[in-house]
């Protein structure tokens, strides 16, 4: 079968898409101070949670500002939610103010539960791992949980390869 430009395009393409994730892999891994794994979506009355380019003026416009007065490292990634609305997935180091939501994260579960379901499934608090809320993202809702005290799911490296997917998943996005 003769190689043709539009295949090797693809194939240059894949290449670069797999680099840009192992890449994205090796940044959150190496940097083991970025132990904060963090959710930010946005709140449709208060943004258009699918216009890509007013959105992130206000991400890094938000970013900037503790990065230079707070000292916040970060890699983050977008992802398109099936409605084609953008929010963000991150590793962050400990620096921004946070407070627990209420939920935790438990082995049976991979999704934030409340405090009175957990005590029913996996009364063990031990194994709980506590949710909190970024006070300051005020453009919608936020998650943050510490990967070093992560269940299974939760782990750094889980995180790591969480957070790296999204690089190669649902289209562009930035």
């Amino acid at each position: 079968v003769p190689i043709t430009s539009e295949s090797s395009d693809v194939d240059s393409a894949e290449r670069a898409s797999r680099r840009a994730r192992n890449k994205v892999f090796e940044l959150c891994l190496c940097n083991e101070d970025l132990r904060y794994f963090a959710t930010f979506t946005l709140d449709s009355a208060k943004i258009d949670r699918k216009n890509y380019d007013v959105i992130i003026k206000k991400l890094n416009s938000w970013l900037d500002y503790r990065v230079r007065n707070m000292g916040l490292k970060y890699i983050i990634v977008a992802e398109y939610h099936s409605n084609k609305a953008i929010h963000f997935h991150a590793l962050m180091n400990d620096v921004l103010p946070k407070v627990d939501s209420g939920t935790v994260i438990i082995p049976e579960r991979d999704k934030p539960v409340r405090i009175s379901t957990a005590l029913k499934l996996h009364p063990n608090r031990d194994e709980w791992q506590t949710v909190y809320n970024v006070p300051s993202w005020k453009l919608g809702f936020s998650t943050m949980m510490d990967c070093e005290q992560g269940t299974a799911n939760h782990t750094r490296e889980a995180t790591c390869g969480y957070i790296s997917k999204y690089i190669t998943k649902g289209g562009k996005c930035g």
